[in-house]
């Protein structure tokens, strides 16, 4: 199951500074990479690539050098917003009870934890960041 490409989703950050996503997933054949198009109003373009089919391991591809990066989960709406210090950074989620899902960072050595909902908590582990994200799904006939 993936993303659809008829729907828009909206993810909005309870920060301020931060900018609202729009995610619109593209139609891919079978054969290509899933890739969805996000854009910001300071971003043209932020590119997310699975890094293998199935694998729920993400990279995220910035048109410059900002260092905000964003994960979908395939099957729930699910949105984490990092801190990195490269273009693209590799982490991946893991389901860790109900509702719950650990992300890790391998570059960072880092490791996050979501609740699924309506909001979505990012507590990391050593405590020293949280941010809150809410989403809505756009659906259109």
């Amino acid at each position: 199951m993936s993303l659809d490409p008829k729907e828009i989703y909206v993810i909005s950050s309870a920060i301020a500074s931060a900018e609202s996503v729009i995610l619109r997933p593209e139609s891919v054949s079978d054969k290509k990479e899933p890739v969805l198009t996000v854009e910001t109003t300071s971003q043209p373009k932020w590119r997310l690539h699975e890094t293998k089919p199935g694998s729920h391991t993400y990279i995220v591809a910035l048109a410059d050098n900002d260092s905000r990066c964003l994960f979908v989960e395939v099957y729930y709406l699910l949105s984490i917003h990092l801190s990195t210090t490269d273009k693209g950074t590799e982490f991946s989620i893991k389901p860790a009870g109900v509702n719950l899902y650990r992300l890790h960072i391998p570059d960072e050595n880092k490791v996050a934890r979501a609740n699924m909902g309506k909001q979505v908590d990012i507590a990391v582990e050593d405590g020293t960041t949280k941010e809150q994200w809410y989403f809505t799904v756009w659906h259109h006939g």
